[in-house]
């Protein structure tokens, strides 16, 4: 689902520009509300089963032989410290993530990028996201979490600093989408590796979520405070260096928890 989802902005985008050009931007959202109706009425209808008539348990009562723990999982993993440093990690990835995807027409339409090539490259990162996930497909035996976020929190403020250098030329554009957009691709891949491996696989579900609320958070925050920060300065580019610090700050969480999962709990290695 993940691999195939990379593509959705890849054909989503184009068409909803076509559309906005052919009917106006309200007539698209209904059109665009309809087909979402319609597609996941006639996905329920075809693939989701009926009711069953036992329910079936997602574990035998009792099948655990692990003493039961006092403390639940997430209240364990909240002392954990390297829990802090992804927080840090995924919730400023939230904020600079959403920012770009709201923000990034405007963007390349204030510095004269033509229509054309702006829903090019926004096409370009879906794909670059599925080239990610395959190329970590077939490294995955060779690379751990940790070489894995710091190639992630590498490329992000790089990607963002090329656009505040004022990068506007197609072929310039066309690196940072294959930057951002594999970044983008791994980083989802990265929150699954992460939970188990610096804070153990105890309660996953739970940690994960709990993980998710901050980030979400700052996913809702980060378009209105890249707006805010524009109508102050009345250019991008002061908001892409902000973008970038934040990453900065998100790679120095990842940094943390790394760090101190190791010394948490050291491995043996296999």
């Amino acid at each position: 689902m993940t691999f195939v989802g990379g593509l959705a902005s890849t054909f989503g985008i184009p068409f909803a520009q076509l559309l906005i050009d052919r009917i106006g931007w309200r007539p698209t959202l209904v059109v665009l509300a309809a087909i979402n109706l319609g597609v996941a009425v006639f996905i329920h209808a075809l693939f989701v089963p009926g009711p069953r008539e036992e329910a079936v348990p997602i574990a035998e009562p009792g099948s655990s032989k692990a003493a039961p723990s006092t403390k639940g999982p997430l209240a364990t993993a909240v002392r954990v410290p390297a829990f802090w440093g992804l927080v840090v990690a995924f919730a400023g990835y939230g904020l600079a993530f959403s920012a770009m995807s709201f923000h990034l027409i405007p963007l390349l339409d204030e510095r004269g990028v033509a229509i054309g090539v702006v829903m090019a490259i926004i096409a370009l990162i879906g794909p670059m996201q599925v080239v990610g996930r395959v190329l970590l497909m077939a490294a995955q035996r060779h690379i751990t979490a940790i070489q894995l976020g710091a190639l992630i929190y590498f490329a992000f403020p790089i990607a963002m600093a090329m656009l505040a250098l004022g990068i506007s030329d197609v072929y310039g554009l066309i690196l940072f989408a294959i930057i951002y957009g594999v970044a983008n691709g791994l980083i989802t891949i990265l929150r699954g590796m992460a939970v188990p491996e610096f804070i153990g696989p105890e309660g996953y579900g739970v940690v994960s979520g709990a993980l998710t609320m901050p980030t979400n958070i700052m996913r809702a925050a980060g378009p209105l405070l890249a707006a805010l920060a524009w109508s102050q300065f009345g250019n991008y580019t002061p908001v892409l260096w902000g973008l970038a610090a934040i990453m900065l700050v998100a790679a120095a969480g990842f940094g943390a928890a790394a760090l101190l999962s190791r010394k948490q709990s050291p491995r043996p290695r296999s």
